[in-house]
Parts: structure tokens; sequence; C-alpha cells
């Protein structure tokens, strides 16, 4: 009985991580990006990520959704390389965020990255992307392991 509770216990752990929310880091700019938060993506996050890309893009549409995925946008200024800008944020999937195009008074901003990935903190850096992968692989190693010893 007391395996049997262990087991349980062990595979509700797993699904938890998999049932959870998406997170990802968000911040607004190189200086709020050296202490980034991490935030859990809802609807009224991905709107406000819009109005914000709305304030440099065009034609960028508010949208509902229940699904989401995590943006890593950075520009630099071409005429002073030092001046950059950058926004890390939760975005609606039906937001083409990487084909948006710079209203003309900031045209001359290059874009330098932008990523739209759907992973928790996948817009952080590439090894962002190992950590639920790497809780999956040791949450199923585990159970075969408990199966093994006592199935």
């Amino acid at each position: 009985m007391k395996n049997i509770f262990w087991m349980s216990f062990l595979i509700c752990s797993i699904s938890v991580q998999l049932v959870n929310c998406l997170v990802c880091r968000n911040c607004v700019s190189p200086a709020s990006c050296r202490y980034t938060k991490v935030v859990q993506c809802t609807n009224y996050a991905a709107n406000v990520t819009s109005q914000y890309l709305a304030t440099y893009h065009q034609n960028v549409l508010e949208l509902n959704s229940s699904r989401f995925n995590c943006l890593a946008l950075k520009y630099v200024y071409t005429k002073n390389t030092s001046v950059d800008y950058h926004l890390f944020a939760c975005v609606h999937p039906d937001l083409d965020v990487c084909a948006l195009q710079l209203k003309p008074e900031v045209s001359d901003w290059n874009r330098t990255r932008c990523i739209v990935c759907s992973g928790n903190n996948c817009n952080r850096n590439s090894s962002g992307k190992i950590g639920g992968a790497l809780y999956m692989i040791v949450g199923t190693v585990c159970t075969l392991i408990l199966c093994k010893t006592y199935g």
C-alpha cells in the first residue's frame, strides 16, 4: 500500500508540471531584462503585450485566446547601436509578431532577434528550454525504476 501511495504521488507531481500554464520571461528594456521576472501567460498579459507592440508597430491586432506563446524581440537603433529595445513577454499565437512592420517614425530600427516559442521560459535562452524536458525524463526514469522494483 505504501508503494502505491509513493508511485501515485510521483505520477501526480509529473502531471502537475504538464498541466501548469505557460510561463514566460517578461521585461521591456535592457535594464529591466537584467532583473527579469517570469509571468504566467493569460489573455490579459498577452493583450498588454499587444498594446506595447502597437506603440512601435503597425496593425497590431488585439486578440482573445486560451493558448499562448512566449516572445523574445530585440531591435537596435541603426545610427547608434548602443540604443536598443527589448521585449520579452507572452503573446497570442495568432499574432505574427515577427512579421509586424515598424511605424514610419521608428523604421530605422533594425530587428536583431525575434523568437516566438511555446515552452516554459523558452524566450529566455537555449538553456531555458531544457527545464521541462529534463523534469519529464527524470520523472519517467523514476517511475520506471519504481515499477521494476515494486511491480
